[in-house]
């Protein structure tokens, strides 16, 4: 038996150490967090029912086509040979859309509300409202900040004023509905303090910073794509757009100001610029490159832009992309149905990069509404037959343990300790705030 059980013998009436008390609360916890992941899991795979037959967790009969998406991704089951799964039902809805688009479980009030409502646009309507409540910002902020590599700590090591700074500026911005284009380009063009200037440690959140580094981050942020796999040219022809990016330190400990900086001689056998679709680039030598790269790749008619956030979009809804790994298009891995990939995209154009808009089409899509079939068939998963079930995230899966149980990360892991820093980084989103049932934003 481990010391860490074993240890010595507690006196019968003697009261157990603060310490000890502490460790048997938090394995409890943890026992109970396991036993709520296993019946989530259970209950995500049901047991098999007669064919088109209405269950707990799915609605009777074949669903029909409700929009273009469906049209699309049905047609491909067809020539697969593949049936979609039934609709999920209200009850497995209710859950899903909560979890998925703002990272919390209903409350049973919310849930029974939705159950007994008998409007036939009840799941749209409840789309609606969870695209516009506010903890809509912190769970998207939150994904985004992942993406963008929003960390204090090694090895990307911002610190937490610019960790700060930076979320703030995300969640803002989703907060906002920014449109993506312009997300994008206030964080490929921004100058400044590290500390006042969220999008500028964009440049800083990278273990490089050489030209080409750069180029490689930029590729698989905003194009899904990995430039390593590149031929060297093209990775070589990318590098002159962050090739005059300077930083300077101030007085104030850790601050740093990015800037462009067209002073800076440039590394000897830098390449001619060209974009990434291999398009010659003119560069004046008074104009920050890098805003001749941003306005290349927001231009609508810019397949590489577009298609890559729309693809991780459904890869955020649905589990996977059309295109699997979400950052990771290249020539020999094809999207399982283009037409629809290009469907997403000009959608997306069309609503002015909104992402709102674009989550809400794919959402309020049967593709997205179907149940989970009781049987793994890797064909039908990667051609989105039914909904595949996925683990949530650590944060949602806290939380949701804290919402049903009544309790506090700082209750279930440091049991007397109130410090936000001291917990282990392991049941911490990066320095959160400890408040119940709530996701963190990082705080100093």
């Amino acid at each position: 038996m481990s010391p860490l059980v074993s240890g010595p013998r507690v006196d019968a009436g003697a009261h157990p150490a603060p310490h000890r008390l502490c460790f048997w609360r938090t394995l409890i916890s943890a026992a109970g967090a396991f036993a709520i992941s296993a019946q989530s899991a259970a209950a995500a795979v049901p047991p098999a029912a007669p064919v088109g037959a209405a269950t707990l967790y799915a609605q009777a009969g074949s669903p029909a086509p409700a929009g273009r998406i469906d049209e699309l991704n049905f047609a491909q089951l067809a020539r697969l040979g593949l049936k979609p799964a039934p609709l999920c039902s209200d009850a497995v809805f209710v859950r899903r859309a909560f979890l998925d688009v703002i990272g919390t479980l209903p409350t049973a009030a919310e849930a029974r509300d939705f159950l007994r409502d008998q409007s036939p646009d009840k799941r749209a309507a409840l789309i609606d409202r969870l695209l516009t409540r506010p903890e809509f910002a912190d769970y998207w902020a939150m994904k985004w900040s992942d993406l963008l590599r929003v960390k204090a700590e090694f090895p990307i090591n911002l610190w937490p004023n610019a960790t700060q700074a930076y979320y703030r500026w995300i969640h803002t911005a989703v907060r906002d509905n920014l449109p993506y284009d312009r997300f994008a380009r206030e964080l490929l063009t921004a100058n400044g303090s590290n500390f006042r200037v969220g999008p500028v440690n964009f440049y800083r959140a990278v273990q490089s910073r050489e030209p080409a580094a750069l180029a490689r981050t930029v590729a698989l942020t905003f194009l899904g794509t990995r430039a390593e796999k590149w031929p060297p040219e093209r990775l070589a022809a990318c590098a002159p757009f962050f090739a005059r990016l300077g930083y300077k330190g101030t007085g104030e400990w850790k601050e740093e100001i990015v800037f462009f900086d067209p002073a800076k001689p440039l590394p000897a056998g830098l390449a001619t610029a060209a974009f990434p679709d291999g398009t010659p680039a003119m560069l004046p030598p008074d104009r920050d490159p890098r805003e001749v790269f941003a306005d290349w790749l927001i231009r609508p008619d810019n397949p590489w832009f577009t298609r890559a956030i729309a693809n991780r979009a459904w890869s955020w809804l649905l589990g996977r992309g059309l295109v699997h790994e979400a950052d990771d298009f290249r020539p020999d891995n094809p999207p399982v149905n283009a037409a629809l990939l290009d469907h997403l995209a000009a959608e997306l154009v069309a609503a002015r990069y909104d992402l709102k808009a674009l989550f809400r089409l794919i959402l309020n899509s049967r593709t997205y509404q179907l149940s989970s079939p009781a049987t793994a068939d890797p064909v039908a998963e990667a051609n989105f037959a039914g909904y595949v079930p996925r683990r949530l995230e650590a944060e949602v899966l806290i939380d949701a343990i804290n919402q049903i149980t009544g309790t506090t990360d700082t209750e279930l892991f440091m049991c007397n300790t109130t410090s936000v820093t001291a917990q282990p980084h392991s049941a911490r989103r990066q320095h959160h705030q400890l408040l119940p049932g709530k996701l963190r934003p990082p705080v100093a």
